[in-house]
C-alpha cells in the first residue's frame, strides 16, 4: 500500500463478507456429528431394545413398541421436520437477499470491468520506491493495450468494502473514550481509479500526480463519512488520519457505494 503513495479513500461503511475458516468449519462438523448421533444411534439404541414381555401380550396381533418408543419416534419426527422447515426458510431468505443485492445499484461501474490481483515479494520489490517503480511500469503498459480505457491500482475494491479498517481522529475534535473511537475502513488507491470505476465525486479532486509519498498527505472521503464527522460544513481541507501525527488532508468527497 505505501508504494501507492500517500493517497487514500476512506468509507465508513461495512462490507458483506462470508469467510470459510477453521471455526466455520469445526461448527459444521460438530453440528453434524451431534445431529448423526441424535437422529440415527438413538432410535437404533432403542429399537435393540425390544420389550419381550410386552410383545407377547399382544398375542397375535405381534410385538410392538413400548409407549415411550413411540413418543420418542414421534418427537424425532416432528424435531426434523421443524428443522428441515426452519432451514428451508431460511435459506429462502437469504437466497432473496443475495438476489436482491444483486439487482441493487451499486453505484459504480460493472460492465466492461476487468480485475486482477498480484503481490509482490522478494528482493527486486523489498522498498516502496521499488514497488512504486513497477506499478507505474505496469499502469503505462496496460494503458498502452488496445481498447483499454482506464487503468488503476487499488489495495482492494468496493466490493469487498476496501482492504482494511482501522480507528481514526479529526483534527479539532476531542478525543473519543477508548472502546468508542470512530472507525472507518480505507484502502490506497492510485489516481485513475475514480474514472475507471465512474465514480462521481460529490465535492473537490481526484488524486493526481503530485499527490505522492514524499509530499502532503492526502485523502478522499465519502459522502457518508463526511456528513457524520462534519455535518453541516464543508469537509474539504479537514484533516483526520489513524493518529494526531498522520494527519491527511481531504482532498475530495464521492459518492457512496453500496
Amino acid at each position: 500500500n505505501d508504494a501507492l503513495g500517500q493517497r487514500f479513500v476512506i468509507d465508513g461503511a461495512s462490507g458483506f463478507r462470508l469467510p470459510i475458516d477453521f471455526p466455520t468449519l469445526g461448527f459444521a462438523f460438530l453440528a453434524a456429528t451431534v445431529t448423526g448421533l441424535g437422529f440415527g444411534l438413538l432410535p437404533a439404541w432403542f429399537a435393540s431394545r425390544p420389550d419381550v414381555s410386552h410383545g407377547l401380550k399382544q398375542g397375535s396381533r405381534g410385538a410392538t413398541a413400548s409407549r415411550a418408543q413411540n413418543r420418542l419416534r414421534h418427537a424425532l419426527i416432528v424435531a426434523e421436520v421443524a428443522l428441515a422447515l426452519v432451514l428451508l426458510a431460511s435459506a429462502g431468505f437469504f437466497m432473496r437477499g443475495i438476489d436482491r443485492g444483486r439487482r441493487h445499484e451499486l453505484g459504480w461501474r460493472v460492465d466492461g470491468l476487468l480485475t486482477g490481483s498480484l503481490n509482490l515479494r522478494g528482493q527486486n520489490y523489498a522498498t516502496p520506491a521499488q514497488r512504486r517503480i513497477f506499478y507505474e511500469e505496469l499502469t503505462g503498459k496496460l494503458a498502452a493495450l488496445p481498447g483499454v480505457e482506464h487503468v488503476a491500482l487499488a489495495s482492494s475494491l468496493p466490493t469487498w468494502n476496501l482492504a482494511d479498517n482501522s480507528t481514526f481522529v479529526v483534527e479539532g475534535r476531542p478525543a473519543a473514550a477508548p472502546g468508542h473511537e470512530p472507525e472507518t475502513s480505507y484502502a490506497s488507491i492510485s489516481p485513475g481509479y475514480f474514472a475507471t470505476l465512474e465514480l462521481p465525486f460529490v465535492a473537490g479532486r481526484d488524486f493526481n500526480g503530485d499527490d505522492r509519498a514524499d509530499g502532503r498527505p492526502v485523502a478522499i472521503v465519502s459522502e457518508s463519512l463526511a456528513r457524520a464527522m462534519w455535518p453541516g460544513e464543508n469537509p474539504l481541507g479537514k484533516r483526520l488520519g489513524w493518529n494526531l501525527r498522520e494527519l491527511r488532508e481531504v482532498v475530495g468527497v464521492t459518492r457512496d457505494t453500496s
